[in-house]
């Protein structure tokens, strides 16, 4: 406890005085020409490319029905249960996102081996749900708003609208005691997407907030398909690189049924994310 109080400490220190550096930057501009004056940016916020790669983890929950063989498994399961159910738990994360002015594109792949308890076919209890996921988004957007309000605080706000791909492959093995239940399967599947981001960057883009949501499927993958994201985080502002600590809660809701796989789960869980703007 004493360690984690330590590194705590440590990253509070630094923020405060990365703000204070930044204010008595801000300060300094305003003395020399009041009106020219402006604050120091986040690279997120500036023109011209900038480029972001991060990685992140993801604890997430199971919430509804998983078909394996034509055989359906109800799962309801919190993040504490798939982490106490899971013989190796790994979840990994991948985002690059490359933008210029207000177009850009993001790869976001992720990676993910968990494990839960559900309930088979009649009645059949402790049913042990090994599951495989590799999700894989490929996303465009433009940014159609962008305000700042000006000040020692300065603020911006933006929204994107965002359309692209979201590429699902599962691979599940379900088993129980004295082989009552067995079955396994794997599919994969496409979904078309679209949606919106909202982005807060409050003081000079030091804090960043995030808040998006998309829909799609439309029968063309799963029938239904959507997700939610919202995070809050620090920029490190640095002369050649900013870097960003994110916290999110993310949730992502398919529906899928084909060929006697189906995939009607709800995800959701905390997010923890580690990125470099440059």
């Amino acid at each position: 406890m004493s360690r984690i109080r330590s590194i705590g400490n440590l990253v509070l220190i630094l923020a405060l005085a990365d703000l204070s550096a930044g204010g008595a930057h801000a300060q300094d501009g305003n003395e020399a020409s009041p009106a020219s004056a402006a604050p120091i940016e986040a690279r997120s916020q500036r023109d011209g490319w900038n480029f972001l790669l991060g990685g992140y983890l993801w604890t997430t929950a199971l919430h509804g029905d998983l078909t394996l063989d034509s055989q359906t498994i109800q799962i309801d399961a919190s993040f504490i249960d798939v982490v106490k159910a899971t013989d190796s738990l790994f979840s990994l994360g991948l985002l690059f996102v490359a933008r210029k002015d207000r177009w850009g594109f993001l790869v976001d792949p992720l990676y993910m081996k968990v494990g839960a308890d559900g309930q088979g076919r009649l009645g059949v209890t402790d049913v042990n749900v090994a599951l495989r996921i590799f999700i894989a988004e490929t996303t465009g957007f433009y940014t159609f708003l962008r305000k700042v309000r000006a000040g020692a605080g300065q603020t911006t706000i933006s929204m994107d609208a965002i359309l692209g791909l979201r590429t699902w492959w599962i691979r599940g093995n379900a088993s129980s005691e004295r082989d009552l239940f067995a079955s396994e399967g794997s599919k994969a599947w496409v979904d078309p997407l679209a949606g919106l981001i909202f982005r807060f960057n409050l003081v000079r883009g030091h804090v960043p907030i995030l808040v998006r949501g998309d829909f799609g499927g439309w029968g063309v993958g799963s029938s239904i398909a959507w997700a939610a994201t919202g995070s809050v985080g620090y920029r490190w502002i640095l002369p050649r690189l900013d870097i960003g600590i994110d916290l999110a809660y993310r949730a992502l809701g398919p529906k899928y049924e084909k060929d006697g796989f189906g995939w009607n789960v709800v995800m959701h869980g905390p997010q923890l994310a580690l990125a470099f703007e440059f």
